[in-house]
């Protein structure tokens, strides 16, 4: 049994919920000035207790009881309580711990996007089966981020590769990519790009010390990625720092040359095929 200011209240949810409505004294809770549709009253006779409101809410774990009006109460004395809901296309969620509210930023999943298929987004002729393959593993490997990347990827390898017959090779259209980049939101694009730095920051940080094939693997994603943001008029922080991070491996790239094994990954041999520039491609050899 608790005592919450000087009168007892038990662990049961229902003995909870008629103490709240008996003394609903509450105080709100600030979560920021980007969150609009969430309302958090702190009970003021014990703080580790809060109703809680907000459309499509889910409860992921901990105490709750429905109130009559459709809010939640949440009880965390005992126990964290972890709360899921939407604020404009973002995925939040609320974390209760004794009186402590917190709130985070959840990644978007890769069911929060349009479906994007790649035979319809290319306009024409046949995509290349390692093509076709690395967009599923991208899609698969990197969830939300990863179909952002095919995207960019059909872009940037849907013309011949070195295994290709140049002479049958369909012509490259960005009609599709384009228009699937540019049906994002705003808000969804904002949760891409803080996810598409995170990666370059540590890209970044394992320059120009770290092993050169996972090192070419993970510039060529963002590589994809930033293709597909400029598609839809984003991705200019991502563009600068890559720009930075590019820099720093032109210096390295003897060494990272030197010490990376043989590789036959497609990416990499149509990178250096068609993007000679690149300083990953030149590991494909």
């Amino acid at each position: 049994m608790d005592v919450a200011r000087g009168f007892a209240v038990t662990g049961d949810a229902e003995e909870l919920l008629r103490r709240f409505e008996e003394e609903p004294h509450t105080e709100p809770v600030s979560l920021g000035e980007h969150v609009e549709s969430v309302r958090v009253l702190r009970w003021r006779l014990d703080p580790a207790v809060a109703e809680v409101s907000a459309p499509e809410l889910r409860v992921l774990a901990g105490s709750v009881a429905r109130t009559p009006a459709g809010s939640v109460l949440v009880d965390s004395r005992q126990a964290e309580v972890l709360l899921r809901f939407r604020e404009r296309g973002r995925r939040l969620e609320l974390s209760f711990r004794r009186g402590d509210v917190s709130l985070f930023a959840v990644g978007l999943l890769r069911s929060d996007l349009p479906a994007f298929e790649p035979r319809v987004a290319f306009a024409g002729g046949e995509l290349s089966a390692w093509l076709l393959e690395h967009m599923r593993e991208l899609e698969h490997d990197e969830g939300a981020l990863g179909v952002v990347a095919a995207a960019g990827a059909l872009v940037r390898f849907a013309g011949p590769h070195p295994d290709d017959d140049l002479s049958t090779g369909p012509p490259v259209s960005v009609r599709g990519a384009r228009a699937w980049a540019r049906s994002l939101d705003d808000a969804a694009w904002d949760t891409l790009e803080a996810s598409a730095l995170e990666h370059a920051r540590d890209l970044d940080a394992r320059l120009p010390t770290g092993d050169g094939l996972p090192l070419a693997l993970s510039r060529d994603l963002l590589a994809s990625v930033s293709t597909a943001m400029r598609l839809a008029g984003r991705g200019g922080a991502l563009r600068e720092l890559l720009r930075e991070t590019d820099r720093k491996a032109q210096v390295a790239l003897t060494r990272l040359t030197e010490e990376t094994p043989t590789t036959d990954d497609p990416r990499l041999r149509a990178v250096a095929w068609g993007e000679p520039e690149a300083w990953w491609g030149a590991l494909a050899r």
